[in-house]
């Protein structure tokens, strides 16, 4: 059906929020665990170290969510519909239709063409 796809992409980018967002949370949860679990188990220089290991896990998974975040988002306002195809630039008109509000002959397809009597 006419509008299918922009109903399906539309449903897909709605569905990549609510997917994404735990996934992220489960990440960032599960590094917090780590920070608070070294501490829990080990001495405290291994810990120290668990712990480093584990905040610069956490930035870069950060850094990732940040750039990965950018590169996919989008203004609605920016994207192309049907509207923009048949109404826009790319839409050319072959051969002029005659104004319907005004009956001049200049603006009429037949007076576009050659006569028989003009000399190509």
């Amino acid at each position: 059906p006419d509008g299918s796809m922009m109903i399906a992409t539309d449903g897909l980018y709605e569905e990549r929020k609510e997917v994404y967002a735990p996934f992220r949370n489960g990440l960032a949860l599960t590094v917090s665990s780590c920070c608070l679990g070294v501490w829990l188990i080990l001495n405290w220089e291994a810990a120290m170290v668990g712990m480093i290991v584990a905040a610069f896990t956490y930035y870069k998974i950060h850094s990732l969510n940040t750039r990965v975040r950018s590169r996919f988002y989008y203004n609605h306002s920016d994207t192309v519909d049907f509207k923009d195809i048949f109404e826009g630039p790319a839409n050319i008109i072959g051969i002029p239709t005659p104004n319907k509000t005004n009956n001049s002959t200049a603006s009429s397809p037949t007076s576009l063409r050659a006569s028989p009597t003009q000399s190509t």
